[in-house]
């Protein structure tokens, strides 16, 4: 199980209103990232995990759903690689 405690996104695609929407479409994303990639089984997650999402380019339509699945793989990177 990971739990995360706090996670801070800077997005201008997500509205203040659209937090609690993205947090129940990042959890469902992650937990699929997990199921199909696997779970780090000797993680701590004590100094946290930065992670990188590159900003959309001009024009794109960057949705609530999309932007939360990106979030969801750059964290399934990020414990991969502290692992």
């Amino acid at each position: 199980m990971i739990e995360i405690d706090r996670l801070i996104v800077d997005a201008a695609g997500i509205a203040p209103q659209q937090g609690k929407q993205f947090a129940r479409l990042l959890e469902s994303a992650l937990q699929r990232q997990l199921e199909m990639g696997g779970s780090p089984s000797s993680f701590s997650a004590k100094d946290g995990v930065q992670v990188n999402i590159p900003a959309p380019g001009p024009g794109a339509n960057v949705t609530v759903q999309g932007l939360a699945g990106q979030v969801a793989q750059a964290i399934h990177r990020g414990l991969a690689r502290r692992a």
